[in-house]
Order: structure tokens, then sequence, then C-alpha cells
């Protein structure tokens, strides 16, 4: 699974630049990206084929540094809170393999990010303070239907691409 850092995220915590991505897949690359809203910083993690978008706040200090771990439980927290069981879960992240950051994986995919941020941005939603992964705000992007999805969410597109690899 390969993790695309935005350069503002690379600015953030303060990283070196990461190396190409090699993956062919696009369901298994995602864009990783911080925004500032409402006096907090926000986690933004979407998926370079459907744009399903997961939004986490509330990071202590400490997850920053291990922002694996962090994206990759968010990814598998917001798979399971649209109805993935253990199975799907489990040959996602099979398949997917490891998790490495890599550069962003092109225009298309760093427009679709942008995309779901000015959408969250046009709405910012409060933190949920007791909790890193923000349902509310993940399930109002992921809903929302897109023209160029033909009307559709990005949530169903994302069951929809898990189911095909059962």
């Amino acid at each position: 699974m390969e993790l695309g850092m935005t350069i503002p995220l690379q600015k953030f915590i303060k990283a070196s630049a990461p190396p190409y991505g090699i993956e062919d897949n696009a369901l298994f690359c995602w864009e990783v990206h911080v925004v500032e809203a409402l006096e907090s910083q926000r986690l933004f993690i979407v998926n370079a084929q459907n744009r399903f978008t997961v939004v986490l706040g509330n990071m202590a200090p400490g997850e920053w540094q291990n922002l694996t771990a962090v994206v990759s439980s968010g990814i598998e927290t917001a798979l399971r809170d649209i109805g993935a069981g253990d199975r799907a879960v489990s040959n996602y992240f099979n398949q997917a393999g490891p998790a490495l950051w890599t550069k962003t994986h092109g225009r298309s995919p760093v427009a679709g990010l942008n995309h779901m941020v000015k959408h969250y941005l046009w709405r910012p939603l409060s933190l949920v303070t007791e909790k890193q992964f923000q349902r509310e705000q993940s399930r109002w992007l992921n809903r929302m239907p897109f023209k160029y999805f033909d009307y559709r969410g990005t949530e169903e597109l994302m069951w929809e691409a898990l189911q095909a690899l059962v």
C-alpha cells in the first residue's frame, strides 16, 4: 500500500521527500494531507482510485511521528465503518502489501484530494474530541454524490472495490 505524502504534510512533520511509488493499482494508493480547520489539524487520507476519504483528528504529538500506523489504522477503521467485515479488510490489506511512503500519485489523485478538502472546508464539522476517527465528517464526504462518478458516493465505490477483491 502506497501512502502519497503531500508537500504540506512533509513540511508539517518535517520529513524529507519520499521516493516515487511503483504500485499499478490505484485502489492500493492513498494521498495523505494535513488540513487546518477550526484551529486544529485534520489528517485527510484519500484513496487515489475512488476518493474514499478518511478524516482523522485529535492527533497527539507522538502520533505524528508514527504516522504510518495511524494512517493504516484509520483506513482499517473507515473500511469497517462502511460495513466491511474481517475477511474483506484482511483481503484488502494483504493484497495492498506493507504501507510505504511515496510521493503523491499524480495530478488526478491530487485533484481528487483537493476536491474532497474543498468540500470539507465549505462545511467544517467540529471534531469529536474523544475519537481520532472522525466518523461524521468521513461519512458526510463519502456519501456525497459526485457527477464524476455518475452521481454515486465514494463509499459506494469503495464498497464495490472491496467486493471485487474477495
